[in-house]
C-alpha cells in the first residue's frame, strides 16, 4: 500500500493523479515487486480535488461507485492487481462517519465498569492501592 498525503495547501490536480499513475507504471516495469497473489493499492488523499481533476475523476466508471467509491483505476492484467484511490479528507470522513454510526446501531455495546471488570478477570492482581485507582472518580 502506497498513501500519497498532500499538503493542505496541495490540491489534487492532473499532476498529482498522473504521479500516482507512475507509481502504478513503476510497480508493473519493476521486477523487485511480486505480482502473484499481491493487491497494491495507491492512495491519494488531500484537502481539495480541483475541478479538472474531478472531470478526470468522473470519467473514470468507478469513481464515487456505491461499491467502492474512491477507486480511480483497477489494472489487473499480467498477474497485477493495481487499485488507483483519490479522495479528499471531507469524502473520506464522512464515509467513515456513517460506517461508524450503522456500527455504533448495530452492535450489541454495554457499558461496564473498568473495576468491576478487571476485578472478575484479574482478582489475584488486585491489592487495596490499585482497586482505588480502578474507581471512578468525578472530575472537577
Amino acid at each position: 500500500m502506497i498513501v500519497e498525503l498532500k499538503a493542505p495547501s496541495c490540491a489534487i490536480a492532473d499532476k498529482e493523479i498522473s504521479q500516482i499513475e507512475r507509481y502504478r507504471k513503476d510497480i508493473i516495469e519493476s521486477s523487485a515487486y511480486p505480482k502473484d497473489k499481491v493487491t497494491y493499492k495507491i492512495i491519494l488523499i488531500s484537502s481539495h480535488i480541483t475541478d479538472g481533476a474531478k472531470i478526470k475523476l468522473e470519467g473514470a466508471t468507478t469513481w464515487l461507485s456505491e461499491d467502492d467509491p474512491f477507486l480511480y483505476s483497477t489494472y489487473t492484467q499480467h498477474g497485477y492487481d493495481i487499485k488507483l484511490y483519490v479522495m479528499d479528507w471531507e469524502a473520506l470522513i464522512e464515509k467513515n462517519k456513517k460506517k461508524l454510526a450503522y456500527l455504533s446501531e448495530s452492535l450489541p455495546v454495554k457499558p461496564e465498569d473498568v473495576g468491576e471488570k478487571f476485578a472478575r478477570e484479574y482478582p489475584n492482581l488486585l491489592d487495596e492501592k490499585s482497586r482505588n485507582r480502578l474507581n471512578q472518580r468525578k472530575l472537577e
